[in-house]
């Protein structure tokens, strides 16, 4: 029956695969490959509550499965259920503490919902566990980026010079916090591809000249303009 489903998939006929692979859902099968091709067949044909269904019959089967587990919170992610993708996220971490992937999935979430601080700390944890993962690292220095851009929106008509400066102060902090970040990227990171290193070194540069820091400012133009 397995085999009349695959053979279905090559076919293009993804209502007999359907059929076939529920059958054997139906009478118990312990193999986690028939409910993920089942869900991701009916999350091709956009039915997302079978999809759901069908991969939580399959983790009462086998909860330790990553593929059906990482359909559901690819499914969370998309549909932007924060809340439940968090939840599912911390019994993933909980199962396979050294997964980075989901410390970053759960990362980006937190930042999603404005909660900084913890993003930052699924941030610091993965750079703990593998300090070659820079996605975590640029990730981190952009979303103090952008918390300095929201404190900019801010300031919109503001015009108390004891406002404004106590707003300026916590706009650099947030970019001291980012180059520290962009700089560990740069510095480090050998397999970046170099139109990705120049526009990095870009938004460092303007960094520097915000901080006055133009010894590095020099050297950031200097890269750009040698490469």
């Amino acid at each position: 029956e397995q085999m009349m489903a695959f053979a279905a998939i090559n076919d293009g006929d993804d209502a007999k695969a359907i059929t076939a692979l529920q059958g054997l859902v139906d009478k118990g099968s312990l193999e986690s490959t028939v409910y993920a091709n089942l869900a991701k067949l009916h999350l091709k044909g956009g039915d997302t509550t079978a999809a759901l269904e069908t991969i939580e019959a399959g983790r009462e089967v086998n909860e330790t499965d990553k593929t059906l587990t990482n359909l559901k919170l690819d499914i969370y992610l998309k549909q932007g259920r924060s809340a439940e993708l968090v939840k599912e996220l911390d019994e993933a971490i909980e199962s396979d503490p050294g997964n980075v992937v989901y410390y970053f999935a759960r990362a980006i979430t937190f930042e999603g919902m404005g909660e900084i601080e913890k993003a930052s700390a699924d941030y610091d944890k993965i750079l703990e566990i593998d300090p070659e993962y820079y996605d975590a690292a640029f990730n981190k220095g952009v979303m103090y980026l952008n918390s300095a851009a929201k404190v900019v929106e801010s300031l919109e008509g503001e015009y108390k010079p004891s406002i404004i400066n106590a707003k300026e102060a916590e706009i650099n902090g947030f970019y001291k916090q980012a180059i520290v970040h962009f700089e560990n990227v740069f510095e480090n990171n050998m397999d970046m591809p170099i139109t990705e290193k120049k526009d990095l070194a870009s938004t460092m540069k303007r960094i520097y000249a915000r901080l006055e820091q133009m010894d590095k400012y020099k050297e950031m133009k200097d890269f750009i303009e040698n490469n």
